[in-house]
């Protein structure tokens, strides 16, 4: 979403088994951020809404060039500022990339992320239970709770999960850094980011209490809007659980 007057973009990057979207949040979330002074851009990972592509065959470094194409595109449409948005696994892809190449990226905003890829959870669409099932069958069946979409993971991606290590990558990107988790997420418990944000070189950490994976609810969606709306304003964020309801 775009409007003339404004000056910097939000990338915005979906989880895994969604889309551009991500379950109508992102239009939502778009709606707001446009009408306060920030450009949305969204798009589809391959294999993911209206992009081509065959989910068997999707990378993780696949996913890294889908967002660093997008990236190009939208430095070159006159912003003095973008930032980067990434919901759940879209955290642990735009922990993948090298910002050096991207100068216009100042600062990056974790939206209930899946940056470990489920380490943290053995029985997560990415944990270990799955993991080694696609070494051993040499691919994985995983289904969104939400729309019922399965997916058919690959050995090969299943490995870059482990091998990209993306929960180490964030830690050395240097430049403001926003997590929101919530306290009740049951896909990547909150503490797995509370501890990761806590190595990074300049990050603030809100838990936002009762909240579950994805920020869903009106009261949390909320919540995590005035956060992002005074991070991207750069006011003190307090590093607390959030109980302001």
């Amino acid at each position: 979403m775009r409007r003339e007057q404004n000056k910097s973009c939000i990338v915005m990057c979906h989880g895994l088994k969604t889309d551009r979207d991500e379950y109508g949040d992102f239009t939502k979330l778009s709606e707001i951020l446009v009408d306060n002074g920030y450009d949305t851009f969204r798009f589809d990972f391959r294999a993911h809404g209206k992009s081509d592509g065959k989910d068997i065959e999707m990378t993780m470094e696949g996913l890294k060039k889908d967002l660093e194409a997008t990236l190009w595109l939208v430095q070159n449409e006159g912003y003095s500022q973008l930032m980067i948005l990434g919901a759940s696994f879209g955290a642990s892809v735009l922990s993948l990339i090298n910002y050096a190449y991207f100068p216009q990226v100042k600062k990056l905003i974790i939206y209930s992320g899946s940056i470990d890829n489920n380490k943290g959870n053995p029985k997560g669409s990415l944990g270990n239970q799955n993991y080694e099932k696609a070494l051993t069958e040499g691919s994985v069946n995983i289904k969104s709770k939400t729309t019922g979409k399965i997916m058919t993971l690959s050995k090969t991606f299943m490995r870059e999960t482990r091998e990209l290590q993306p929960e180490e990558r964030i830690k050395k990107i240097n430049m403001p850094i926003l997590f929101l988790q919530g306290t009740e997420d049951q896909t990547t418990p909150y503490k797995v980011n509370r501890n990761i944000a806590k190595q990074c070189k300049e990050a603030y950490f809100v838990a936002i209490d009762g909240a579950s994976h994805g920020l869903h609810r009106q009261d949390d969606r909320e919540i995590a809007v005035r956060y992002i709306l005074r991070f991207l304003q750069m006011e003190k964020i307090q590093e607390k659980n959030n109980r302001d309801r």
